[in-house]
């Protein structure tokens, strides 16, 4: 990927990002209580953001950022929203790893 191009993807996942604390806020309190337990949680949000399959989807009010596991996911999560009534979807891919405690808790 040559720098121009970079340079776009990382704008569009500052983008997403802005977008999601600024309109998406149950979004955002969801990506931060999965912060505070899973170690690659912000990680997982920004290459979500940046396009990268299989890491981070979110749609609230209407409102879509990171990228889906393929087209027919989009479809199922637009459905299971208007069939529940959902108001906020957060999708994690892969596995993160836990964070480590000292073994007090």
């Amino acid at each position: 990927m040559d720098t121009e191009t970079a340079n776009k993807v990382a704008d569009q996942a500052d983008q997403q990002i802005a977008l999601i604390r600024a309109r998406m806020p149950k979004t955002y309190a969801a990506i931060k209580a999965r912060a505070a337990e899973v170690e690659d949680t912000y990680r997982l949000v920004r290459q979500g953001a940046r396009g990268e399959l299989g890491c981070f989807y979110a749609c609230e009010n209407d409102i879509k950022v990171g990228t889906y596991w393929h087209v027919e996911l989009a479809t199922d999560v637009a459905n299971l929203v208007e069939r529940y009534g959902m108001s906020f979807v957060c999708m994690w891919g892969k596995p993160a790893k836990p964070k480590e405690t000292d073994g007090a808790h």
